[in-house]
Order: C-alpha cells, then structure tokens, then sequence
C-alpha cells in the first residue's frame, strides 16, 4: 500500500529559495512535459509505472521542509508524475554540510 499526498504549483510559481542545490541523475533521455500536480508517495505505488530520475539535495539537519519543497519543483519541472521519497543519508562534516542530510525521492510516470 502506497500512502501519500499531492503536490500543485501555484499560479506564477517561481523556483524555491534552494532548487539549484537539487541535483538530479536522470536514467534516461525521454523529454517530458512540465506536470502541473504530483502525488508524493512513501511507497512505489501499485499501479502500472516506471523509474525515470533520482533527485537529491543536500541540507543542514531541520531543512527538511524547505529541502523537498525544491525537489517536488524540481520534480514537476521533468515532468514526473510522482516522486517516492527514500531515506536520506546523513552525512557528518564534510560537503560544506556539518551534521547534514542529503533529501532523496525517486522520480516516476505512470505507464497506463
């Protein structure tokens, strides 16, 4: 069972305060439209779809919130349908990020 919840632009929405830290790897070529909503899931979800990006970003432990915010933009900016969020790894000192997480969601579009 996948829970999870929407994500929708607002009108005239600009790029969050940290969408240039997202980084995204993208496991194919496919170009795809910008989505205009986003289910946020915590699960693969049951129906038919298909792994297309990771997206990751890095943030101090509490940036949480303003972290996903710029991966759920950047994920409707590829075009993804929903984002599966992972675990995030904690790292401790190092990258600039004392203490910090990098925010991990796998970037998905349904097949059917």
């Amino acid at each position: 069972i996948a829970f999870g919840c929407a994500s929708a632009p607002t009108e005239g929405e600009k790029p969050p305060k940290h969408a240039k830290r997202v980084q995204v790897a993208l496991y194919e070529s496919t170009p795809r439209p910008r989505t205009a909503t986003l289910d946020v899931l915590d699960a693969p979800p049951s129906r038919p779809h298909k792994q297309f990006a990771m997206l990751t970003c890095d943030g101090e432990n509490g940036e949480e919130g303003v972290m996903t915010q710029a991966i759920l933009w950047k994920a409707r900016q590829i075009g993804a349908d929903a984002v599966v969020r992972l675990p995030p790894d904690i790292r401790r000192g190092g990258f600039g990020i004392p203490n910090g997480r990098v925010y991990r969601y796998t970037a998905i579009v349904y097949t059917q």
